[in-house]
C-alpha cells in the first residue's frame, strides 16, 4: 500500500536521528526494500497496512535487516517478535476476524498443521507456554513469516488507533508494538492522551521508540 494516509509526525528528534544521519538511514531503508520488499509488499497489501509504516517498524526493530537474529530477550527476526507474543498475535487477530485465507496460507508455510491447533487456543496463559514458544521461535526466523506477523499486529493496532479524521495515532501504534498489545490496560493508559502525555506514561524503552518511529528525522519522516 503506497497511499499516504494522514500521519502526523512529532516535533521531537532522537539523538541518533540527526539531519546528518538521514542519508545513512535512507541507505538502510533501501537495503531492506531491496532484500525483503516482496514480503513487505505482501504483508502491507494483505493486512491493509501502509508499507512505509511497516518498514518504519521493521527498521526500528532491526535496522541491519538480519532475518535470523535473536536478541538477548529472545525477540527474533526482522520484526523482533518473541515466540509467546507471536502466538498471541495470531490468536488475537483470529478472534478479531482479521486472519484471511491468504494470511493463513503464509503462516501455514512455517507452522503447518500447528496453525490450526494454535487457532483453537483461547487461553492466553496457554499461548505463553513452552510448547508454543518452541513452535514459534523457528518460524520467526523466516522473513516472510515474520514480516507477515508484524503486519498482522499492526493491522490490529491501526483499527484501534485511527482517528475520525482518518489520521493514525502512530505514537500509540509504535508504543504498543514495542511494549505489547496489553500496554494500555496494564498501565491504565487512556487512548486519548496527547503525544507528550503518552511519552510520559510509557516505559523508557517505549519513549525512545515513539520518537525514533514518529519524530523529526525518524523513520516515518525519512520514508514519507
Amino acid at each position: 500500500m503506497n497511499l499516504l494516509l494522514n500521519i502526523p509526525l512529532i516535533s521531537l528528534s532522537h539523538a541518533d536521528f540527526k539531519p546528518t544521519d538521514v542519508d545513512r538511514h535512507q541507505t538502510a531503508a533501501d537495503a531492506l526494500t531491496a532484500k525483503y520488499g516482496a514480503f513487505i509488499d505482501q504483508s502491507a497489501r494483505l493486512n491493509n497496512v501502509p508499507d512505509y509504516l511497516l518498514k518504519a517498524i521493521l527498521l526500528t526493530e532491526n535496522e541491519d535487516g538480519i532475518a535470523g537474529i535473536v536478541n538477548r530477550t529472545g525477540a527474533t527476526g526482522l520484526g523482533q517478535i518473541k515466540g509467546s507474543s507471536g502466538a498471541d498475535m495470531i490468536s488475537l487477530a483470529n478472534r478479531k476476524r482479521l486472519l484471511t485465507a491468504d494470511k493463513k496460507a503464509v503462516l501455514r508455510k512455517q507452522l503447518g498443521a500447528q496453525l490450526d491447533l494454535l487457532l483453537a487456543v483461547d487461553n492466553t496463559d496457554t499461548l505463553s507456554n513452552a510448547r508454543w514458544v518452541n513452535v514459534m521461535n523457528p518460524a520467526l526466523k523466516d522473513p516472510e513469516f515474520n514480516v507477515m506477523l508484524a503486519g498482522i499486529f499492526l493491522s490490529v493496532l491501526i483499527r484501534e488507533h485511527t482517528a475520525t479524521d482518518g489520521s493514525l495515532r502512530t505514537d500509540y501504534i509504535a508504543a504498543r508494538y514495542n511494549q505489547g498489545y496489553y500496554l494500555l490496560s496494564a498501565r491504565k493508559i487512556s487512548k486519548t492522551l496527547s503525544t507528550q502525555q503518552l511519552i510520559a506514561a510509557v516505559p523508557t524503552e517505549a519513549k525512545r521508540y515513539i520518537v525514533v518511529v514518529c519524530g523529526r528525522n525518524g523513520w516515518l519522516d525519512i520514508l514519507t
